[in-house]
């Protein structure tokens, strides 16, 4: 496995959207790229990652939320009801949320493209979301709290936008001044 170099803003390829996965997409060549971007997740300590970070723009993510359970309070019954708050290693691809609550949560978001800062994001506080597997098979997660909202996050990326369109534009602007301002020296 490999350690892939991360995109990050002012990048403009994060804000392009990804194209869907086909079946031709299946084989070596993607399981190799999922486990490089696992291995990319883990060596930059995070808990989600879009292929887009990667530079690669297929609609594939992958989250591992255990191995983050040591820097974030994770509640013990592991969610609420059906739907889980954590989840081990999984390779998503071309997931769509097909159900979410209209009760909302706020909390920090941070992301492995935007290293260093982190702002306060409202989304929606439960998901269903619909994937496929590197098996080619259908699945369903049902998530709360923290996977929800990682979940969330890497739909986004897919999607091409970034967790700093979430927040006010006069936060999003003193940010990416900021990175562009970094980005020069």
């Amino acid at each position: 496995m490999a350690v892939l170099p991360l995109l990050t803003l002012p990048d403009s390829r994060l804000s392009l959207c990804s194209e869907e996965v086909h079946a031709a997409d299946f084989g070596p060549q993607l399981e190799t790229l999922t486990n490089n971007m696992l291995e990319t997740m883990y060596h930059n300590k995070g808990i989600g990652l879009a292929a887009v970070q990667v530079g690669v723009h297929k609609r594939i993510c992958v989250v591992d939320l255990e191995y983050g359970s040591d820097r974030y309070e994770i509640p013990e019954d592991d969610g609420v009801g059906e739907y889980r708050a954590t989840c081990g290693p999984v390779v998503i691809l071309n997931p769509i949320v097909v159900e979410e609550s209209e009760q909302l949560a706020t909390m920090e978001e941070g992301c492995l493209s935007v290293p260093g800062y982190r702002e306060t994001v409202q989304r929606p506080e439960r998901i269903v979301v619909q994937y496929t597997d590197l098996n080619r098979q259908t699945k369903y997660i049902k998530a709360c709290g923290l996977l929800a909202r990682c979940l969330q996050h890497e739909l986004d990326h897919l999607n091409g936008v970034v967790f700093l369109q979430r927040v006010s534009k006069l936060k999003r602007d003193m940010v990416m001044e900021k990175i562009r301002k970094a980005s020069k020296h």
